[in-house]
């Protein structure tokens, strides 16, 4: 057995987020819309990020890192942790966007939180980076380190600060298990699973011989939270060229109706390496997709607006690195819910790239890391949309919504604007299937959108396959 040599830009990911900008072309800055930055500045929160400032760290580099915010329209940066003597970078918003999970590294890497505007900054655990929060808000899943040893995916319960595992040694075949980096979580918008980036086997294609043989690169996996049901999702479709050479994928991120993962790619066909660029993927493995397509600069750590509209990202090119945002990917309802006839006469895509300019949100060469947080909560004018799920013995499922507000089951009421929409996603766990509406939406599709006029109740049944 063969293995092919992991990209040594891997590991610069265990530090933070370093970036990646030696040797690329300088490109034109794209023109601001005002017409889109006020659309996404109304329906979308804040934005976190990192940035680099002059350092008094004692033997260390002559730069560090803090946690800045600004608006969803680029304006109103704001330093919250200010620092010279520590980095603090990954921050990762909590599901209700009062604070802030991140990174502190003075020499020891430690697991902090804090109030949005950086307030009460309270150290949490030793060994830790890349923190996720589940949608309840009530844990914090997060990568361990070991001493020099492989490191592993944990959560931990704030309340209790107990902590489990979710991953652990690889079964690389032939009953040969191997401990391997899992890094870069991302919980779901259900909250039953958990994408992360690690090194995984597979078969490709010598791109010498173009025999086949097995290699081994970074992929996107996700997995239930409890660390079973395992899925390698970025390996591509097969007898596609992502299905028959290696690519080092990382960073993932799910949409907000938990349909798809985003996530950074770097093609490794001819050898290592090229430029990062971003990708979309069903939650299920299919349709991987390439959105930036681009090899004149590195497009990395990709995030999801709270409305699923657009992509929050960095591009590196030789003025420095900035954020953009650009058009988000969208997946039509499956096939299996659309019934096999509807689904030939429809003959819809697996996944569609929405197509548009990126967006420049930032100019001076000094921003990576975004993450959007929750989008602000509506006006006291609004009404109440309550979801109800009835499920048969042994069946499971849930329901999120677009904008962002239900994952149910663990939050099944929300309040939205007078005479706004929402878009409910019925999302059957494996061995159930979604069997229809009652309520304020009616039918066998698995999406509804509600008009949000009076308080409405819709109700989704499951059952088992």
């Amino acid at each position: 057995m063969s293995y092919a040599v992991i990209s040594s830009s891997a590991r610069v990911f265990l530090q933070g987020r370093s970036i990646l900008a030696a040797g690329i072309v300088v490109t034109a800055v794209v023109a601001l819309s005002a017409t889109r930055l006020e659309a996404q500045t109304a329906v979308n929160g804040q934005i976190a990020y990192v940035a680099s400032g002059p350092s008094t760290i004692p033997f260390g580099p002559p730069t560090q890192t803090d946690i800045w915010v600004m608006n969803a329209d680029g304006s109103n940066p704001r330093n919250l942790t200010n620092t010279s003597e520590v980095d603090e970078f990954t921050p990762a918003w909590s599901p209700d966007g009062t604070r802030i999970a991140y990174i502190s590294d003075a020499f020891t890497q430690t697991l902090s939180v804090m109030n949005a505007d950086g307030s009460n900054q309270t150290p949490i655990a030793t060994g830790a980076t890349f923190p996720t929060w589940n949608p309840a808000g009530t844990e914090i899943a997060y990568v361990r380190g070991r001493d020099g040893l492989p490191v592993n995916i944990v959560i931990r319960t704030l309340a209790t600060g107990a902590e489990r595992d979710v991953t652990g040694p690889v079964d690389f075949g032939n009953g040969v298990f191997i401990d391997v980096d899992e890094l870069e979580p991302s919980w779901s918008p259900a909250g039953d699973r958990i994408a992360f980036t690690s090194v995984r086997p597979e078969t490709m294609l010598n791109p010498v011989t173009g025999e086949p043989e097995v290699a081994a690169q970074y992929e996107i996996i996700t997995v239930n939270v409890d660390g079973t049901d395992e899925r390698v999702v970025s390996r591509g479709d097969p007898g596609s060229d992502r299905a028959q050479f290696l690519e080092e994928d990382r960073s993932p991120s799910w949409s907000p109706d938990g349909r798809l993962v985003v996530f950074m790619s770097q093609s490794q066909a001819q050898g290592c390496c090229g430029p990062w660029q971003l990708w979309a993927v069903g939650d299920d493995g299919t349709g991987a997709t390439n959105l930036t397509n681009d090899d004149t600069f590195n497009d990395l750590y990709p995030t999801w607006s709270p409305d699923g509209t657009l992509i929050l990202f960095t591009r590196v090119d030789g003025g420095g690195s900035n954020l953009y945002t650009m058009p988000a990917p969208t997946a039509p309802v499956p096939a299996a819910a659309l019934g096999a006839r509807m689904a030939v006469a429809l003959d819809a895509p697996a996944l569609t790239a929405a197509s548009g300019p990126a967006t420049p949100l930032t100019f001076d060469g000094n921003a990576q890391d975004g993450v959007w947080a929750p989008a602000p909560p509506p006006g006291p004018a609004g009404f109440t949309l309550t979801v109800t799920i009835q499920a048969r013995p042994g069946a499971d499922g849930s329901v999120v919504s677009l904008p962002r507000g239900i994952v149910c089951g663990s939050d099944c009421s929300e309040s939205y604007d007078d005479g706004s929409y929402v878009v409910l996603f019925a999302v059957a766990k494996r061995g159930t299937r979604f069997t229809g509406w009652s309520g304020a939406c009616h039918g066998a599709l698995p999406v509804c959108v509600v008009k949000m006029d009076q308080a409405r109740t819709a109700v989704a049944s499951f059952r088992r396959r």
